[in-house]
Parts: C-alpha cells; sequence; structure tokens
C-alpha cells in the first residue's frame, strides 16, 4: 500500500502538490490542536511530501514557537527557528536549522508535524 500510493503522490504535478498543500496547511491552520499549541514542529518537505512553510510562516508571526529537525550523528533534535533563520542542507540534503541556530528545544514540543504516505482510521 505504501508503495502505490506513494507512487500516486509522486505522480502529481508540481501545481497539484501546491495547492493540494495549501488547503492541507489551511486546514491544519484552523484546527484546535494548531490554534492551542504554544511549541510546533515541523518537517522540512522535499519531493511530492506536502509543503509547511506557509503553516510554519503562519505560526511563526502568530508569536508560536516553531522547531525544525537537525540531524546529528544518528539522532534528530529540534532547533528554533525564526522568520529569518537560515537554513542548510543537511545529512540527507534536506533543509535544516545550521548548527548557528538557536537551541536544542526537542522536549517543549507540544504539537509536532510529520510527512507521511498512507495513514488509517487507527
Amino acid at each position: 500500500m505504501r508503495k502505490i500510493m506513494l507512487e500516486k503522490r509522486n505522480s502529481l504535478s508540481p501545481s497539484d502538490i501546491n495547492t493540494r498543500s495549501a488547503a492541507i496547511q489551511q486546514r491544519f491552520a484552523h484546527s484546535d490542536e494548531f490554534k492551542h499549541s504554544r511549541m510546533m514542529a515541523s518537517y522540512y518537505p522535499i519531493g511530492s511530501e506536502v509543503r509547511t512553510q506557509k503553516i510554519v510562516n503562519i505560526a511563526l508571526k502568530s508569536n508560536r514557537l516553531v522547531a525544525l529537525p537537525r540531524t546529528i550523528g544518528n539522532h534528530i533534535r529540534f532547533y528554533r527557528i525564526l522568520l529569518n533563520t537560515n537554513l542548510i542542507a543537511g545529512k540527507f540534503g534536506i533543509k535544516e536549522p545550521s548548527i548557528t541556530s538557536n537551541s536544542c528545544v526537542s522536549d517543549e514540543i507540544d504539537l509536532l508535524l510529520v510527512p507521511g504516505i498512507v495513514f488509517d482510521t487507527n
């Protein structure tokens, strides 16, 4: 199922990805979970993953704290970002906060966006 859905998602045009991502981000921004969060962690999208930049900007502009992952060795740690935080290509070519970014905030996250391929109600 995962392979089939990934192939289907990867076949979307950039325009479709952006349109669908905008709808997902809009819905997410109106969710109770987002409205009540203080520290949101996100991912930086690659390939056909849902774009997250708009939701990150909405969170930052509404004075929420936002963190992105940085891979250090075999570990992932989340570091706080600001609107002007410099992102660099990390271990897997995914943009992440630079080594000079704000402190690690992994223990403070109360809302986490996770990329995925296929889900069910369970």
